[in-house]
Parts: structure tokens; sequence; C-alpha cells
């Protein structure tokens, strides 16, 4: 793990980009951890990313679990899987009122 002054990570920001690829950076003022640098390959990370720091969202996940349908780690699962290897007993985007005859 890289630890890095802010004045130090502003000289070198470029390089430090490059380095949370392969380690862990965290960027400390007076001594004290103040940020990290997380890395992100693509759209799916900076979502997950984002997400799992909105305190809205980690409510409303929250209280679904608490409801009984589908637990958290179900749900990461099945985000994870993606819409065609989920579970088939969850609907589908689409597939909400349609009944079959």
């Amino acid at each position: 793990m890289k630890v890095a002054s802010i004045a130090e990570a502003k000289a070198k920001l470029s390089d430090y980009v490059e380095r949370c690829r392969r380690e862990t950076v965290v960027f400390t003022k007076h001594g004290h951890p103040r940020a990290a640098l997380v890395p992100l390959e693509n759209d799916d990370d900076l979502e997950r990313f984002l997400l799992s720091r909105n305190p809205r969202f980690l409510r409303l996940l929250a209280r679904s679990e608490r409801s009984g349908r589908v637990p958290l780690a179900e749900a990461d699962r099945l985000i994870a899987l993606g819409p065609a290897k989920g579970r088939r007993d969850l609907p589908t985007r689409g597939s909400r009122g349609k009944r079959s005859r």
C-alpha cells in the first residue's frame, strides 16, 4: 500500500492513478488518511462504487433485505451474473403485467 500526502499527490497524481491498479494508494493530510484511489476498469465498476457509497441506496437495500424478498447477497450475485444468467423465477424487464393464457 502506498501512502502519500495530499501535497505529494498533487505533484504526482498521474503516477498514482497508474499505481492504484497494482496497489492501494491512500492520501493523507497532516498524517491522517483522507482519501484513497480506487481502480475502475469499466462503467460497471464505477456504478458499483458510486452505489456502495450512496446512503439512500444502502438504506433501500437494507429495507429490501429486511422485507424478506431477496437477500442482499443473492441480489449482488444476480447483478454480477447479469439478466441472462440470473434466476428464472425473478421477473425481467418488460415482464410485469403480462400474463400467459
